[in-house]
């Protein structure tokens, strides 16, 4: 119902680019990140 009532404009490719420049920490590659947690050292085979 709510989707209904709030039209939200979906962005163009540049609004992507701009937050993702803006934003390129975020977008990590190979690196597993979860935010408090302390992935270093872990002996997991899920943390390589």
């Amino acid at each position: 119902m709510l989707d209904q009532a709030v039209a939200a404009p979906e962005p163009t490719e540049s609004e992507y680019r701009r937050y993702y420049e803006a934003n390129k920490s975020q977008f990590v590659i190979g690196q597993a990140r979860i935010e408090g947690v302390a992935l270093e050292g872990v002996d997991s085979p899920l943390v390589q």
